[in-house]
């Protein structure tokens, strides 16, 4: 009976001073455990599906295609944690203003070396594809001021 009494006494002292800490593991826990089955946001999801109609990839690369996306999920996922718990935490302004501006761009990062790694498993008429349907190249010209973007020239060239 002792150990159950223990047990308890453990269980309420942890919820007592350690309740954020445990509901930050019960959180990131779940969150791995979505995106471990194979579970992409919606837009991703869109995103993939119309890679592989346009592409036409084949059944030898829809699986590598998919957990690319997959693992860079998880990777984008683990990012949004730590930027919630930096917002969270009671840090100063000026260390929050610093930190999240750099995880957000490693969260860009990630994306687009998911899709240099996807562009790589691609064949030549795959590739020409992406290159010129999906994922066209930015305008060189440099151009300034306020503008909306879709309205452009030289940005929708």
């Amino acid at each position: 009976m002792l150990p159950f009494r223990m047990t308890v006494r453990q269980v309420n002292w942890l919820t007592l001073h350690d309740m954020p800490r445990i509901s930050a593991l019960f959180l990131t826990a779940a969150m791995f455990a979505v995106v471990a089955h194979g579970q992409l946001p919606e837009t991703e999801e869109r995103y993939l599906s119309e890679l592989t109609a346009k592409l036409v990839l084949t059944p030898e690369q829809t699986g590598p295609v998919r957990a690319l996306f997959e693992d860079t999920q998880r990777i984008v996922d683990s990012l949004d944690f730590e930027i919630d718990r930096l917002e969270r935490e009671a840090l100063s302004e000026q260390e929050v203003a610093f930190r999240v501006p750099i995880l957000r761009q490693k969260k860009k990062d990630e994306r687009e070396l998911r899709d240099l790694r996807l562009r790589e498993m691609l064949n030549t008429d795959q590739k020409r594809i992406y290159d010129n349907e999906i994922r066209p190249e930015k305008p060189v010209v440099l151009h300034f001021g306020v503008h909306e973007r879709m309205n452009c020239n030289v940005c929708n060239r």
